[in-house]
């Protein structure tokens, strides 16, 4: 498959339901829900166990890793791999509800509850929280607690017959295609965000049952067909038909498939009498209009099969869909699944998705205008646990004791260094990291990248800041240069990219920065800014430049003579125009003690709010766990503090 036939391009495209947080826990089938969520641009938390979730297995072929079930179903979600059996399990679980919208439990009934989560304690954790339990049997019925797979909710529902092998022993259908299963996470998706949006109007909370026998039974609208005709039967409204009528065999339909003169089968839809009498124009053979009857739609009959099987063998299947095709008779070939993807209709619609170990998924089935949002390839298991963790205040020490339980686990994918990074200086368009709070934001927070790119440990700050009630948004300074992301420990590859930053770039990406955050909404107090390192000077530098709700520098150089063409820190500090806050490490010796001293008193000449703050133990970096310089306690402090500027002077 060539690379023009993926359409899998991030950045590009909306995200409908960019403002839905979903907390998924499921497995198999219903993780087809939050898999539409996530098509549809909803952030979706797979909660999955920490040898990972059944789906992956299901169907995996040799020389693949994963299954091509998981690469669909998972696709677009982030991964948390927790233990949720034990205690400590269960309490990630509670420090996450009260952050997301929807709440899917995708296992048995009863799943969530048996673990302590009860529908009370989760409305007491989440008022305003939309549950959606999918499960087989649904919440109540003799079957609620049984076992089942896809194919038994269609054999209760009358959608999967048997079929009988050499011996005469009934068998499962070996083509048949799901029904229940498939259809019930669509009607889960609908039900849900109907439900959120009458959540978020009363500020109350839903429960939704959705069964996928449920859903199959449906589908089949037989047995709605045979219900209603028993109840008029009952009622006296209509007559039970007579025996021999009952047992007389059914004509056989005008929409029938018929095999062409070169073997391969086409289905006829001839139902309507304009489109009949097209079909026997068009075949020749207009001694079919004797058996038509006079209505409006033609019932089939054994005498016009019998014309059709022999009209239709004479030709080809190209050329009978050229003739029928011309003539407007309904008129489609019976393709193999093998072969679905090269038919030209099929071939002009279908989308396929990259994904993981150079496969692809296909595109949910929907058109748009503006263009969806490609979601991101199906995670590794615990790809996003730290982050994902973080945002819950869950520090690293926490998390490495959580990893060294057994609660949790963590995946640690290398950095994406670029062997080649100081090469790679053609420049591309600025993007922006993202991350928003539940419900409305107390205002607005830019984040400034450190030298090394927009690392996990920039994403965390957005999402921990999202967790505070702001909306945090990093733009990608090093766009210029190629947008690298390089590791703590290649400093000789971070020259080439910073050596490239001049005041003019930087003001020019702050004011884009600026201008995006102002068309969400966003503007002058109510935006603030924080850095760290080479962020920490830019976001003093946006500090005496505009008039912000708050500027956060944490260990930014540049005191006593300028960086990156900006003018040094303590010259500008007395013409502050933002209120601002510093954090320092007395051990860092790239900015020493005594400039930190001489950049307090300066800035304290300035006619807003400042201040600076001093941590004895620690250096450069402290506040980054991905450093070996990290400083726990200092890092906390420090955090406690910029949070505390952010609501003092933005978040009021």
């Amino acid at each position: 498959m060539s690379s023009s036939d993926t359409d899998n391009k991030p950045g590009e495209g909306v995200r409908f339901l960019e403002d839905v947080r979903v907390l998924e826990i499921a497995s198999l089938s219903p993780t087809q829900l939050g898999m539409y969520m996530a098509d549809l641009g909803a952030e979706v938390i797979k909660v999955e166990p920490v040898r990972g979730d059944t789906t992956r297995l299901m169907g995996t072929r040799p020389g693949f890793t994963d299954s091509g079930l998981h690469r669909r179903w998972n696709r677009g979600k982030h991964s948390i791999a927790l233990d949720t059996r034990t205690p400590a399990g269960l309490e990630v679980i509670k420090r996450l509800i009260p952050t997301v919208d929807i709440l899917v439990e995708g296992l048995r009934p009863g799943a969530l509850a048996k673990m302590g989560l009860t529908w009370d304690v989760i409305t007491e954790l989440n008022p305003r929280i939309v549950m959606l339990a999918l499960s087989g049997y649904g919440q109540t019925g003799p079957y609620r607690d049984l076992p089942s797979h896809g194919v038994g909710f269609d054999a209760i529902s009358g959608l999967a017959g048997v079929e009988e092998d050499e011996q005469g022993r009934p068998r499962v259908p070996s083509r048949h295609v799901y029904h229940g299963a498939v259809i019930a996470p669509l009607i889960g998706v609908s039900s849900a965000l109907a439900a959120l949006a009458w959540s978020r109007r009363t500020g109350k909370p839903v429960f939704l049952d959705v069964a996928q026998a449920d859903a199959a039974a449906f589908a089949n609208y037989e047995v709605e067909e045979r219900v209603a005709s028993r109840r008029a039967i009952e009622a006296g409204v209509a007559e039970a038909p007579s025996p021999t009528t009952a047992a007389a065999p059914a004509h056989a339909p005008t929409i029938q498939a018929y095999r062409t003169r070169d073997g391969k089968p086409l289905m006829l839809m001839a139902l309507e009498r304009k489109f009949f009498e097209r079909l026997a124009e068009a075949t020749g053979r207009k001694d079919l209009l004797a058996h038509a009857g006079e209505g409006h739609l033609v019932r089939g009959s054994k005498e016009i099969d019998d014309v059709l099987v022999e009209a239709i063998a004479t030709k080809d299947l190209d050329d009978w869909m050229t003739i029928l095709a011309r003539a407007d008779v309904p008129v489609v070939p019976v393709i193999e699944s093998a072969d679905v993807a090269d038919n030209p209709q099929m071939k002009a619609r279908i989308q396929w998705l990259d994904a993981d170990q150079s496969t692809v998924t296909m595109k949910i089935p929907v058109r748009s205008d503006p263009p969806l949002a490609a979601p991101r390839i199906a995670p590794a298991i615990g790809q996003d646990t730290a982050e994902i963790l973080a945002r819950v205040d869950l520090s690293p020490a926490d998390q490495a004791q959580l990893e060294k339980d057994g609660v949790i686990r963590i995946d640690r994918p290398k950095p994406k260094v670029s062997s080649s990074s100081s090469n790679r200086l053609e420049s591309v368009p600025m993007k922006f990291f993202e991350a928003k709070p539940q419900g409305e934001a107390k205002g607005a927070v830019i984040v400034i990248q450190e030298a090394f790119g927009i690392t996990d440990h920039i994403k965390t700050i957005c999402h921990r800041l999202a967790a505070e009630g702001y909306f945090a948004v990093a733009p990608h300074l090093f766009h210029r240069t190629g947008d690298p992301v390089i590791g703590y420990d290649k400093m000789q590859e971070v020259m080439p990219h910073i050596s490239k930053l001049n005041r003019a770039d930087i003001e020019a990406d702050l004011k884009t920065t600026l201008g995006h955050l102002s068309v969400a909404g966003f503007s002058g107090k109510q935006v603030a800014i924080i850095g760290f390192c080479m962020g920490g000077t830019i976001a003093f530098h946006a500090g005496a430049e505009w008039e912000l709700g708050a500027a956060i520098t944490f260990y930014g150089g540049g005191i006593a003579q300028g960086r990156f063409g900006l003018p040094a820190m303590a010259e500008q500090a007395p013409s502050l125009k933002t209120p601002w806050l510093g954090e320092f490490g007395d051990l860092d010796q790239s900015i020493p003690v005594a400039e930190v001293k001489t950049l307090r008193e300066a800035a304290a000449k300035a006619g807003v709010p400042t201040d600076v703050d001093r941590y004895p133990e620690a250096d450069h970096g402290f506040h980054c766990n991905d450093r070996s310089s990290y400083h726990e306690a200092s890092s906390k402090v420090a955090w406690a503090r910029a949070v505390q500027f952010l609501n003092e002077h933005v978040g009021k």
